[in-house]
């Protein structure tokens, strides 16, 4: 039922269908309002893979401002997140929300912050599988 995406459980899970049904919704609406991932990255200060993620259906824990970006860039309200995830709807709104100006600096560090941690957790999982295979050592 659920599989573990790359070797570490903190990189995300899939399987859920309720996590489908969100990034499928999300995948929709970003080729419907945005076109590529690209644009939809350059459209919120997310970054690229977090859009894979969510788009392949993977849950894992998503930061409050980076749903909040997503969902600005979408044209849906913050709530329809957990909407969409509780079986809902998302609700769309007339007008994006302007981006403060002063908190793009701290956008781009936290996309960059996130990113880094799923690659930090890639290479702790990559080298847990490398130490599980060597031999012991003399002193063991």
């Amino acid at each position: 039922m659920w599989g573990v995406y790359g070797s570490d459980k903190l990189r995300g899970v899939h399987g859920d269908a309720a996590w489908e049904r969100l990034g499928h919704m999300v995948g929709a609406r970003r080729q419907e309002i945005l076109g590529s991932r690209r644009a939809a990255a350059e459209a919120s200060g997310v970054g690229d893979q977090t859009w894979v993620d969510l788009e392949g259906g993977i849950a894992r824990r998503y930061y409050d401002n980076t749903k909040r970006r997503m969902m600005r860039a979408l044209r849906w309200t913050y709530e329809s997140w957990e909407a969409i995830l509780a079986g809902g709807d998302p609700v769309e709104v007339d007008t994006p929300t302007p981006e403060p100006p002063d908190s793009t600096r701290l956008a781009a560090l936290e996309v960059s912050l996130d990113e880094m941690a799923h690659r930090l957790a890639d290479l702790q999982a990559a080298l847990e599988a490398v130490l599980a295979r060597l031999p012991p050592g003399p002193d063991q």
